[in-house]
């Protein structure tokens, strides 16, 4: 089971199709949405754009957060157009500065992280990521 949370919905159109062969997939367009499907059901992965703005610029930070503390075997990915340095990366610490193996948790985000800009094939790369997971 794969869950892509995306507010943009060709993102979420197109990954729910690429995904539709091998995994049952649903999307979410909200952190409200993607919060009640989480609470009612298993995935094996989620996929989590970085800037879901309904909450801040960098929302899907903490939805990440929420997902990692209530599924820990749930992986999550995240799906950017931001590259994980410089301001991404400072977020990312704020969120996790109560955690004792932050360093850790940042190689794994950075280990997981899919960039939508920059990679004409972003489709293809989370194809991929999810064959080396699985």
């Amino acid at each position: 089971n794969v869950l892509v949370i995306d507010d943009e919905e060709q993102v979420r159109r197109h990954l729910k199709s690429a995904l539709a062969d091998e995994y049952q997939a649903d999307t979410a367009a909200t952190i409200a949405e993607a919060e009640e499907k989480i609470a009612k059901k298993t995935w094996d992965f989620v996929f989590v754009d970085l800037c879901m703005t309904e909450l801040t610029d960098f929302g899907g930070i903490q939805l990440f957060q929420t997902i990692r503390q209530q599924c820990p075997k749930t992986k999550a990915i995240v799906l950017s157009a931001y590259p994980f340095d410089g301001q991404v990366k400072e977020e990312f610490k704020k969120v996790l500065k109560q955690e004792p193996k932050q360093e850790q948790i940042l190689t794994d985000i950075q280990d997981n992280y899919i960039s939508k800009i920059g990679d004409e094939n972003y489709i293809g790369a989370i194809l991929n990521q999810l064959s080396t997971l699985a």
